[in-house]
């Protein structure tokens, strides 16, 4: 069964009285990056990033499903790249069919969520905690994971002071 993509508000609605973990999502062309909530909603924590290509998305759906399983989170968040000015554009359309695949697997609620500036923001702060910088520069460590963190935080941020028993 297919699941219906959420607004945000609805989104809350449902998912914030059952005291459960989210999952956030930054997808890309290339890697998958995963953070995660606590059961209160205030701290989001960065968990993994995972490689993707044309061949392996039904693996890489199996390990978000997985982690949802592991986590026992109750929603996922996922980061929707508008364009500088808010507007829906190709990387819209890709995380999109990504999500409605994603959908079909999975059984708890999914919603979008602006992302802009969030992996601005995360190669920001890698760049700044990096040890050895020249490094960084060469080979570019992963950072979609952090991505994922700032925008999953945004959106806990956003909706922090909706109480849980609100139905």
């Amino acid at each position: 069964m297919r699941l219906s993509i959420l607004h945000p508000a609805a989104f809350v609605h449902q998912v914030k009285p059952l005291r459960k973990r989210l999952v956030g999502l930054d997808v890309s062309l290339s890697t998958v990056g995963v953070a995660t909530s606590d059961v209160d909603w205030i701290t989001a924590a960065p968990a993994t990033t995972l490689t993707r290509n044309a061949l392996n998305d039904d693996a890489i759906y199996l390990k978000i499903n997985q982690y949802i399983d592991s986590t026992s989170a109750g929603g996922v968040v996922v980061g929707w790249p508008l364009n500088t000015r808010g507007e829906r554009d190709s990387s819209c359309t890709m995380v999109e069919r990504f999500v409605d695949s994603l959908s079909g697997r999975i059984s708890i609620p999914i919603t979008l969520w602006d992302e802009r500036g969030s992996s601005t923001a995360a190669k920001a702060l890698l760049m700044e905690t990096s040890v050895n910088q020249r490094q960084t520069k060469r080979k570019p460590r992963k950072y979609d994971h952090l991505a994922a963190t700032y925008m999953l935080q945004s959106f806990l941020d956003e909706f922090s002071d909706v109480s849980p028993s609100n139905r």
